[in-house]
């Protein structure tokens, strides 16, 4: 396939799609003409255009649902129960991650904030006798 080729097929695809399928994306004819489609693992249709003779097949992706009717019964967790289920599962795991590593971190600061203290007290210029005398004497 030469680039051109491929460059005039997806002009062609971008012109039918931007048109939702409506119009023959070879000469623009708006009567094109769907045959009987096959429903299987991938939905598709053939179409041809009476006006220049075109032939190509349409491709249907499922993309969403509209619920027409929810069963009165729960045999099994629906759906959403369980993608709850899954998001509330990988909350508490992040959040028990989160924990461990700011206890890591307490423990790093405890052992970090007296050697910050002696340097403070240091450029300070308060002497190690100062620092064991109360407050306010």
């Amino acid at each position: 396939m030469t680039i051109m080729t491929i460059i005039e097929n997806t002009i062609l695809k971008r012109t039918y799609l931007l048109n939702h399928g409506t119009r023959c994306p070879f000469c623009d004819a708006v009567e094109i003409i769907g045959h009987n489609g096959d429903f299987g693992v991938d939905a598709t249709q053939s179409i041809t255009c009476p006006s220049c003779g075109a032939k190509w097949i349409d491709v249907y992706k499922l993309d969403d649902i509209v619920v027409t009717h929810k069963p009165d019964n729960k045999p099994h967790p629906s759906v959403r129960d369980i993608m709850c289920q899954r998001i509330r599962e990988s909350l508490y795991n992040q959040i028990e991650w989160i924990d461990n590593d700011l206890g890591i971190l307490e423990r790093k600061f405890e052992k970090l904030v007296p050697h910050l203290v002696d340097e403070a007290f240091s450029v300070a210029g308060i002497s190690d006798k100062e620092q064991q005398e109360p407050w306010g004497k």
